[in-house]
């Protein structure tokens, strides 16, 4: 009987990993070097199994026996076997690189040289044997061609190689915290199933194989590894952030932490788009896309010049990585200016971007991701470019990095304070109410401004526990006797438009009005201007039933962007306080006849007006003309303590 080479399962792995590289392409799944070289590993190994196959099929039917076969067959399996060796040196660089070991091997020449000498073994005995016929040749049998093996020479090129997936497995499991439970196995699974064809195809064509078929099971197995790591560790979900089209945060968070471990030299460039959910909401969903695909494009585009990779952080915020810890300044402007150039009818984008070089900026990955967060949310900053080093130092960065255990402590201390602003009633001729306002005092920091908190309060969902810590100080002011004594009618409380909507502050609210036995009438809210995304109608049933216990309600900072004229005139409040923007643009051409339209228009619906920020004796007088119901601003008072707060009261009874 003849002796058969069954070829099918190599040309199942060709088309196999025909079909990966064919996804990677339409996926776009080249970006980083470890891909890179994932890609060039299949194609390797697309090569090797066309050299195995060809090596076989000159020993086969209906080719004669004849000499010159023998030679070619020769020739393409000496090709096949040194493939297939470097098929092992790419798996491992491969591993080496999603670990970021290959930098560290590279800078030690005695560790590269100790690693790799082996390799360069097999790479000896292939060539050698191109002469010697050491590690393999052609026998005969039932009058076929074959390849003959079995000596010492063609088990090491087995055995060492074993040894590389054995070091490969070395540092999957040193390097384990790198990779989740699936990619791991993936990475463990081409090695049982490379060991296991390797023993059964070596067995198979030694001389002594009892069987006249041979089957070429190696390199499907090695394909079923490949097939698992691409489902894994090179999948679209692993690399691809869907919506821009750049690197995912998933894989920038891996990368990262690898470099921070490693101590490499790494630059990153956060780039945020400041007003970016404001530029979305004001376009359709068509046009939204389109201006993420361009930004994305462009960041692509610089990334590539750079020699950098992009990737997508979060709406709005996209981080450049390069191999190198001094970034040229001149890298980020051309950054910005690209970025302006992407706008969509009025608007152009606001960037932010910081430069962080590891690991002399930051050298934990923890703190780096925290940075990241709060540079997102926290620090508000626009078109400018900044280093990390700048910020570090600087009081408010330090600050705003802290902020949530900043107000967790807060909590805990008691270093909250409620301040109030003295609000002047023209037509009493006095101080008949107040704005609270909230205050920190943190032990460790000093004062801090609200704005510093406030933000990201709302983002957090501390800014329920900040407001009903307002509304009880403010009650139990009401409540007391000091209070009574400045004669004054009402305190003003700001209310976030979310928690406007949240019942457990109503609830909270009715239960100290009968804890502490005041009149609904003594407490005004102030909704606070500036959210787009409210629904209008839901706030203004909550509105509603807080006037029916009593409460009433103002219209903070109008002019600022909750007054839609639609939702203004249906809100059901009661006063509507002007922007103390509109003060300081008074004096604009053209701004009396805005202003002296804009209070007829709210005198007209009813409501009552508070100018804030009068801030000197000619602000007053321009704004005493118009029929306006209170003043408030430095003019008269800044916010003060209770105590202070009391005193001025007192000291200004009756003063005109």
């Amino acid at each position: 009987m003849i002796l058969e080479y069954i070829i099918l399962l190599d040309v199942a792995s060709i088309c196999i990993m025909l079909l990966l590289i064919a996804s990677i392409i339409i996926k776009k799944l080249y970006t980083l070097k470890s891909s890179k070289i994932f890609i060039a590993l299949i194609i390797l190994t697309i090569i090797t199994c066309v050299f195995d196959i060809l090596s076989v099929r000159f020993f086969d039917e209906p080719f004669p026996v004849l000499e010159v076969f023998k030679y070619i067959g020769f020739i393409f399996n000496s090709l096949y076997y040194i493939c297939r060796t470097s098929t092992i040196v790419f798996y491992t660089v491969y591993i080496f690189e999603l670990t970021d070991s290959l930098k560290n091997i590279m800078k030690k020449p005695i560790l590269f040289i100790l690693i790799f000498s082996p390799i360069l073994v097999c790479y000896s005995f292939e060539i050698m044997n191109l002469f010697n016929h050491a590690v393999f040749d052609v026998g005969i049998k039932n009058g076929r061609y074959y390849f003959t093996t079995g000596n010492i020479f063609s088990i090491l090129l087995y055995v060492i190689p074993s040894l590389y997936f054995i070091l490969s497995s070395y540092v999957t499991i040193k390097y384990r915290y790198y990779f989740t439970k699936a990619q791991i196995i993936s990475i463990f699974s081409i090695i049982p199933l490379s060991l296991i064809s390797f023993v059964f195809q070596f067995i198979s064509k030694t001389a002594d194989f009892p069987k006249d078929s041979v089957i070429l099971v190696e390199l499907f197995a090695t394909t079923l590894g490949m097939v698992l790591i691409t489902s894994t560790i090179e999948s679209a979900s692993e690399l691809v952030d869907t919506n821009t089209g750049l690197i995912s945060f998933k894989r920038f968070n891996k990368v990262i932490s690898r470099k921070i471990n490693a101590k490499s030299n790494f630059s990153i460039i956060l780039v945020e788009i400041s007003n970016f959910y404001k530029i979305q909401n004001k376009l359709n969903y068509s046009a939204s896309k389109e201006y993420i695909k361009d930004i994305s494009l462009v960041l692509k585009k610089i990334a590539k010049q750079l020699s950098a990779n992009a990737y997508s952080i979060d709406d709005g915020l996209f981080a450049l990585t390069m191999e190198n810890s001094d970034v040229p300044f001149y890298s980020a402007i051309s950054i910005n200016d690209a970025l302006k150039k992407v706008y969509r009818k009025e608007f152009i984008p606001e960037t932010k971007i910081c430069i962080v070089c590891l690991p002399d900026d930051i050298n934990d990955r923890d703190l780096f991701i925290k940075f990241i967060r709060n540079f997102h949310t926290k620090f508000h900053f626009n078109n400018q470019i900044v280093y990390y080093r700048e910020l570090k130092n600087d009081k408010s960065f330090i600050i705003n990095n802290n902020i949530d255990v900043i107000l967790d402590d807060a909590f805990k201390n008691n270093e909250f304070e409620v301040y109030y602003q003295p609000i002047y009633d023209i037509k009493n001729k006095s101080f008949t109410s107040c704005e609270a306002l909230i205050r920190l005092n943190s032990k460790n920091y000093g004062f801090i401004e609200p704005v510093y908190f406030i933000n990201y309060a709302e983002i957090s969902g501390k800014i329920y526990d900040i407001d009903s810590f307002v509304v009880e100080e403010v009650i139990k002011f009401i409540a007391s006797q000091d209070f009574y004594e400045t004669g004054m009618e009402f305190i003003n409380v700001n209310i976030s438009i979310s928690n406007c909507l949240n019942l457990n502050l109503y609830n909270k609210v009715v239960e100290l009005i009968k804890k502490y036995e005041i009149s609904p009438k003594q407490l005004h809210f102030e909704l606070v201007e500036g959210n787009d995304l409210v629904n209008h109608e839901k706030v203004h049933e909550t509105i509603n039933e807080f006037k029916n216990i009593g409460i009433q309600f103002s219209l903070d900072n109008y002019g600022t962007g909750y007054s839609n004229i639609n939702h203004f005139t249906k809100a059901p409040i009661n006063t509507v306080k002007l922007d103390k923007a509109l003060v300081s643009n008074s004096k604009n051409q053209g701004m009396d006849y805005v202003l002296s339209n804009t209070i007829n228009l709210i005198k007209s619906l009813g409501r009552k007006i508070v100018v804030e920020g009068i801030e000197t004796k000619e602000n007053l007088d321009d704004f005493l003309k118009y029929d306006c119901d209170y003043i408030q601003g430095y003019y008269y008072s800044r916010p003060i303590p209770k105590n202070e707060l009391l005193e001025f009261i007192k000291r200004n009874k009756g003063v005109k």
